[in-house]
């Protein structure tokens, strides 16, 4: 922190090894956001765990997501009381500014993607497909931290 309290981001973006050798946890916290024509499309990973929700509250992030090492959020906010209880966070894709704490993710390690601003529902879930792959094989595109 600087003189006046603010914090000083550095970005970090580096992905935990073994990442793509581990299977991974996907949730998408609020797919209520998007039109019900709209899909995800399929990782390039043989495994995979996927999971998505039409929206979840504070409390029902923690529950649903304690084994989860990447979270997709369009509108619903990470704030820190609820990234410390999620243990195998390794990933958070956010489709706007503001919606999770960075300085708690920093501090627990966890990567924060945003995808760039403007894009529709279909091109944004590819590119948080797209985000995924890349940490898979151990590169991070659009990281904030």
């Amino acid at each position: 922190m600087d003189a006046v309290g603010a914090m000083k981001w550095k970005p970090v973006c580096s992905v935990p090894e073994n990442t793509e050798k581990a299977l991974m946890n996907i949730t998408v916290l609020d797919n209520a956001h998007f039109p019900e024509s709209v899909e995800f499309p399929l990782l390039k990973a043989k495994k995979y765990g996927w999971q998505e929700f039409p929206q979840l509250s504070p409390e029902q992030i923690v529950e649903n997501c304690w084994r989860t090492h990447v979270i997709i959020t369009v509108g619903t906010a990470l704030p820190a009381e609820v990234l410390d209880k999620l243990p195998m966070l390794k990933l958070v894709i956010e489709a706007k500014e503001g919606l999770v704490n960075l300085e708690s993710a920093l501090a627990r390690g966890v990567a924060v993607s945003r995808t760039p601003d403007a894009l529709s529902s279909s091109h944004f879930c590819q590119e948080a497909v797209d985000i995924i792959n890349d940490f898979m094989d151990g590169k991070l595109r659009h990281c904030v931290i």
